[in-house]
């Protein structure tokens, strides 16, 4: 493919991601006229040479070059386009923290397809999610993620054995357990 026609994706109300070739050499006019406004346009290879002036109208910016550069153009005071210009996308890192062994630590561009970690485990504690919870694209920023740990309760039971003093309470994992004070007439403990 080297040419895309006029109005060749016009009211694509239902696209929401377009790749284009290296091979792609033209852009014709409101090619994507009508589309919805988050349709992400990847190239696959440099800026096309011939572009329209309402090529990509009414969108703001387009992804290229593998996800590593953003080509985009400003809108001027009467709504046109003006100045096309290329920016480098500069990578992001996503830290994983566990609270305990080592962080993980991924390095994507933004808007690349997260793979989120397998649920970890942790004795005593209920793994519940993490904080802020983790999109399925990369943010256009460092960020990082927190483990978040529910500690688990376990019921004890202290029995008497015929005696008294004999208790059941709930208690935190890893908390310091105190037995209570049982009595038996005749027996000593």
């Amino acid at each position: 493919v080297t040419t895309i026609a006029s109005y060749a994706f016009a009211y694509c109300e239902y696209l929401s991601e377009v790749y284009l070739p290296k091979s792609l050499t033209t852009v014709g006019s409101a090619v994507f006229e009508g589309c919805d406004d988050a349709l992400r346009i990847v190239f696959e290879g440099s800026v096309p040479t011939r572009v329209a002036e309402d090529a990509f109208e009414p969108l703001n910016a387009y992804y290229m070059s593998e996800y590593s550069r953003i080509w985009s153009r400003a809108l001027d005071k009467n709504g046109m386009w003006e100045n096309l210009t290329m920016h480098e996308l500069a990578l992001v890192t996503l830290t994983f923290k566990f609270g305990y062994g080592t962080d993980q630590v991924v390095t994507l561009y933004p808007g690349d397809e997260v793979e989120k970690p397998s649920d970890p485990a942790r004795t005593g504690y209920t793994f519940t999610g993490w904080s802020p919870v983790i999109p399925n694209k990369a943010p256009n920023q460092n960020t990082t993620y927190t483990v978040q740990w529910q500690v688990n309760q376990y019921t004890l039971t202290f029995n008497a054995n015929g005696g008294i003093g004999g208790k059941t309470f709930t208690q935190n994992y890893g908390t310091k357990v105190t037995a209570p004070t049982v009595t038996r007439t005749g027996y000593t403990f």
